[in-house]
């Protein structure tokens, strides 16, 4: 019988109930927080195999108790923005709260990310599986119907992480949730130099000025968007494009293609280390850390997000039917990160 997988639940110092679950492989690992469901490491080999914590996170544990930053956290449930807090939901209004202005962010003041998750560890001979579950009330955030969610982290010996949404409500709701973690490949957390890009998408939402996506999409064809083929975060960054100096660098929701694997790719080319994204929701959120309240933990543009998840809108400006689940109908999305080593530097 094999020594491996190595799992460790352990209760973090000097807190009542924040448990951190670890999963481990000869060469690589996976930490999970019941705070939000959250991923607080991921440890993978370069090219000379030393490992590394590749995603932004708190050394001291109980700051995440401590302020809401969405840090490597699960968000819903829906994630991003919703203005004025208004969806159309069986021809009635839906007035969910507003915590971010004008507007509706990321589930609300109470979501996903800042409540704690009941968990089970299923190990499989394959693969190893963390599943987070919550009930969550009619009404809260002003979201109708009450909701059973699960969330589960099936971490495998490939260095593969599969993340897979459930969701069952008593009534027609809406649901939309992601994953917040930020990736750094080279390990230091301070800048994303030397990160390259790839996203298989020929259109991207521009932002306005209050950050929520303007319609029609645009075409990323000869733009500082076009992420077709592999490009370096520090070009982008410097690039002069309206966009890009208005938010600082990327926050901008990407249409990606059908049937394209891997639909996003992360390289860093001095230690080798790539992410490969595969998801089956439409789009992905690309958000380089741009407004960081978290100076002392996180340097700016110190991690990029990948935050998977659907529109709001239809190319016509409508809500889009793919927001919303109907009663006793299971919701199930999923995301998967496959982590390797790439020995050319491009």
């Amino acid at each position: 019988m094999s020594d491996w997988p190595q799992i460790k639940i352990e209760k973090v110092a000097d807190t009542t109930d924040l448990v951190e679950i670890t999963i481990s492989y000869p060469d690589f690992m996976v930490e999970l927080l019941n705070y939000g469901a959250g991923v607080s490491g991921i440890w993978a080999p370069d090219r000379q195999g030393k490992l590394a914590n590749i995603v932004l996170h708190f050394p001291d544990k109980k700051r995440y108790l401590a302020e809401r930053s969405f840090l490597g956290s699960s968000v819903g449930r829906c994630a991003g923005r919703i203005e004025k807090g208004e969806f159309s939901l069986n021809n009635q209004l839906i007035n969910l709260e507003l915590n971010e202005g004008d507007n509706h962010l990321h589930g609300g003041s109470q979501g996903f990310d800042n409540v704690y998750w009941d968990y089970q560890v299923i190990e499989k001979t394959a693969a190893t599986t963390v599943m987070f579950t919550k009930n969550f009330s009619a009404g809260e955030a002003g979201y109708p119907g009450n909701l059973a969610m699960t969330i589960s982290y099936t971490i495998s010996p490939d260095q593969t992480v599969e993340i897979e949404y459930s969701g069952l409500a008593d009534e027609d709701t809406l649901l939309n949730p992601t994953n917040h973690t930020y990736f750094n490949l080279a390990g230091n957390h301070e800048t994303l130099a030397d990160h390259f890009l790839q996203i298989n998408s020929q259109k991207v939402a521009y932002l306005q000025r209050n950050q929520l996506p303007a319609f029609p999409l645009q075409s990323v064809a000869e733009t500082a968007f076009d992420f077709q083929q592999p490009v370096t975060l520090t070009e982008v960054f410097s690039a002069e494009n309206n966009q890009i100096v208005q938010e600082k660098g990327l926050n901008h929701p990407f249409l990606l293609l059908e049937n394209s694997q891997p639909q996003v790719t992360l390289f860093h080319s001095l230690s080798g280390r790539r992410l490969q994204l595969t998801t089956s929701a439409a789009s992905v959120v690309c958000y380089t850390g741009n407004h960081f309240k978290l100076a002392k933990e996180v340097a700016f543009h110190g991690g990029v997000a990948l935050e998977t998840q659907e529109l709001y809108l239809t190319k016509n400006g409508e809500n889009n039917p793919k927001i919303i689940v109907k009663k006793g109908q299971k919701f199930s999305s999923w995301t998967q990160w496959r982590f390797g080593v790439k020995n050319d530097s491009v």
